[in-house]
């Protein structure tokens, strides 16, 4: 079905007199505290309480606005470095950090600010909406920025890291999220450390954050374009020709995300069917692939096929495997978690989104209403993670993120200024904080692994037609120590193409922290000059192809 005439006039009329990025907020106005808080927004805020900036008039659409944003060139603008940390986690995953500016990436007992940035679906720090929010919250404050420390959540198998467990990454799946604030509340004790998620990774931090309720160290969190509830996004996707367009490209990048690494996953003779479906062909010669029902090249199909099997820590550390692409969508929809939140949350919306459906903005309207300390910030256009404005299309986003990034940390750093202060905040504007980290409270173990490194090659291909990206780095880090006794641990010797007894390597002896309370939650730092997905390097967000140097 093509666009409706009311769409066409609708853009028409747009690119004449083009609506302003004006924001509509909703929250529970009943709640004292968090009347509070949207008054110090609109206050410190001027983007978000009386924005005159203007869509581009070239892109008078949601839809214009959003495959501009997937298709557009952006190498020039938002230039940004990053410092790469690479850790292990108690189920043997690879998890890679990039951190900018490099002059931040050190471990410091300064309380310079962080923001944890989740980005999404397959992507990581190099696309260009999260370079556009890291450029400008990292500015100096001399230079009239907000001289923040911005650290990127690269998703398993994201961003040039190596796979190194039989999970990838999912909307449903949290421990790495947890893993990764326990490294930085070591890293940086007295930081205050606020959430920023897009798309997919939007709920994943609001799934987040809402989950742990009181017992996580962020002071807040901004999500952008979430899609907050799965299932009714999944149904519009699939709903009509244009829509079922944006379904198909995603559906393709989360196939070629398994794709690349397919030689890992293989490790693990319980996902052998699903590389079989993902690839059509079989591991083993005479085997036979079912294919499941549904169409085909969709997002939904590629869930069904891959995600809801490898989408995070298996059973009893996760939800893994999921019976179908619902129970995964059920499981990953934020909406149903957010009567736990604890802390401010702006979720930032366009409703001419056309990859988050309007009744699903519709539905978390009602619910701010009735939580505290969640407010939805709507604005009548800017597409799916676009917002640009300008002749020559610019994203203007970064300015109310910015915005209420400042002001939440104010607000906490108000709050927390007098004596006790920290103690008394435990719940809205104030809240989380250093205090909160399980450092400050008791709950980290820590014990001696060994960490096995070897050449990526080791790792044989499964399928040696297949051309494989290359992982950044070159080895990889293989856990040996048995840390959570229901997650077998995975190595190349497991590989259905065979292994090299006589490949080189070198075993470490490292230390694994982890969360006493939730045995999943953890970290295995890899020294500096152990190159796994360019651990200790410096890297070109805006250019991933450029050479990397040390740190």
């Amino acid at each position: 079905m093509l666009p409706s005439a009311w769409g066409l006039l609708g853009a028409a009329r747009n690119t004449v007199l083009p609506p302003s990025y004006h924001f509509k907020l909703d929250y529970a106005a009943s709640h004292a505290g968090t009347q509070a808080f949207v008054d110090m927004l609109l206050e410190k805020c001027p983007s978000l309480a009386s924005s005159n900036a203007r869509p581009s008039r070239l892109l008078p659409s949601g839809m214009l606005q959003t495959v501009y944003a997937g298709m557009a060139d952006f190498s020039d603008v938002d230039q940004v470095e990053y410092v790469r940390k690479v850790f292990l986690t108690p189920d043997g995953g690879t998890v890679a950090l990039d951190i900018t500016p490099p002059s931040l990436a050190e471990p410091s007992e300064e309380p310079v600010p962080t923001v944890l940035c989740l980005h999404g679906l397959t992507g990581g720090s190099t696309e260009s909406y999260v370079r556009n929010v890291a450029a400008h919250i990292t500015k100096p404050k001399d230079q009239g920025g907000a001289g923040m420390r911005f650290v990127v959540l690269n998703s398993r198998g994201c961003a040039g890291t190596p796979v190194s467990s039989p999970s990838l990454y999912s909307g449903a799946e949290t421990s790495d999220v947890y893993s990764t604030n326990l490294l930085l509340s070591r890293m940086f004790p007295t930081s205050p450390v606020l959430g920023l998620g897009f798309s997919l990774g939007g709920n994943v931090m609001a799934k987040y954050i809402s989950e742990s309720g009181k017992n996580n160290p962020l002071i807040g969190a901004i999500v952008v374009c979430a899609p907050f509830d799965f299932n009714r996004t999944a149904d519009v996707l699939d709903s009509t020709f244009v829509s079922s367009i944006f379904s198909s490209v995603m559906g393709s990048n989360v196939r070629r995300l398994g794709m690349r690494h397919i030689d890992t996953l293989a490790l693990d003779p319980r996902l052998h069917e699903n590389i079989e479906q993902l690839t059509g062909r079989p591991i083993k010669e005479g085997n036979t692939i079912t294919m499941p029902k549904g169409r085909r090249g969709t997002l939904r199909y590629a869930d069904e096929i891959l995600t809801r099997a490898v989408g995070g820590r298996q059973t009893p550390y996760g939800l893994f495997p999921l019976p179908s692409s619902k129970e995964y969508y059920d499981a990953a929809s934020s909406l149903q978690y957010m009567s736990n939140l604890q802390r401010p949350l702006v979720v930032l919306a366009a409703y001419d989104d056309p990859i988050v459906p309007g009744s699903v903005i519709d539905s978390l309207r009602e619910l701010v209403h009735t939580y505290p300390h969640a407010v939805l910030a709507e604005t009548p256009c800017g597409g799916h993670l676009g917002f640009f404005t300008g002749a020559t299309p610019r994203r203007w986003i970064h300015n109310p993120i910015v915005e209420i990034a400042k002001a939440i940390q104010d607000g906490f750093a108000a709050a927390n200024a007098s004596e006790g202060g920290a103690t008394r905040a435990r719940q809205g504007l104030g809240s989380g904080g250093p205090q909160n980290s399980p450092w400050k409270t008791g709950s980290v173990d820590s014990r001696n692994v060994q960490v096995e490194i070897l050449p990526v090659d080791a790792l044989r291909p499964v399928y040696p037609d297949i051309i494989r990206d290359s992982y950044r780095g070159k080895v990889m880090a293989w856990l040996r120590t048995q840390v959570l006794p229901h997650a077998p641990l995975v190595h190349p010797r497991d590989s259905p193409a065979g292994f090299d007894e006589s490949t080189e390597s070198v075993t470490l002896k490292l230390k694994l922290f982890s969360d006493s309370l939730r045995p999943e939650v953890g970290y295995i730092e890899l020294p500096s000059d152990v190159d796994v997905g360019n651990n200790g390097f410096i890297i070109q967000g805006h250019n991933p192809n450029a050479p990397v140097r040390p740190a």
